[in-house]
């Protein structure tokens, strides 16, 4: 390996084919290098893929791994909720760690609308804060799984391709 590797702007050669060469910059094999560029060898696709995946970087090699980073950065973009109210359009942040968030504000809710109650909850969106009612709580969570879960099944289908398509995070697809 050359001193000036890097990962994000490197080219691979798989297994004996010097005819092409695979471009981290590009994402896509290359057949031909640019002057003064340099290769490493590297036995397969997969290994290839698995080599560039820590990095970010897609390989040639499309996997289930590659598809489920796709959904989750999908899943995690969020979506625009309007309560109708005056209280304008708020983002709902849709990231793992807003998940966990999310599930303490739903058994809550659950909880309140079983005592009959509608105590507002104090729920933190990406546009700000606001409060919402248990029942109003359920709504969002409606709207949430009419965003999410149309992503989980493009996912699964995806993953059940053989081969998974090279351009598989094109919109088309999901």
């Amino acid at each position: 390996m050359s001193d000036n590797y890097t990962p994000l702007d490197w080219y691979w050669a798989v297994g004996d084919d010097e005819t092409r060469y695979w471009s981290s910059a590009f994402a896509s094999y290359v057949t031909q290098l640019p002057d003064g560029a340099q290769f490493t060898r590297i036995t397969s696709e997969a290994e290839l893929s698995d080599v560039l995946r820590p990095y970010g970087l897609r390989g040639p090699y499309i996997s289930a791994t590659d598809v489920y980073a796709e959904r989750n950065r999908r899943l995690a973009l969020g979506f625009d909720y309007d309560f109708g109210d005056g209280r304008g359009v708020h983002r709902i942040s849709t990231t793992t760690g807003d998940m966990v968030g999310w599930d303490e504000v739903t058994k809550l809710a659950s909880a309140l609308l079983a005592l009959g109650q509608s105590t507002p909850i104090t729920i933190a969106t990406g546009t700000g804060v606001t409060q919402v009612t248990p029942m109003e709580w359920q709504q969002v969570m409606l709207a949430a799984a009419a965003f999410r879960q149309p992503i989980w099944g493009a996912s699964f289908v995806l993953e059940e391709m053989n081969p998974i398509p090279s351009d598989f995070t094109n919109d088309i697809y999901w």
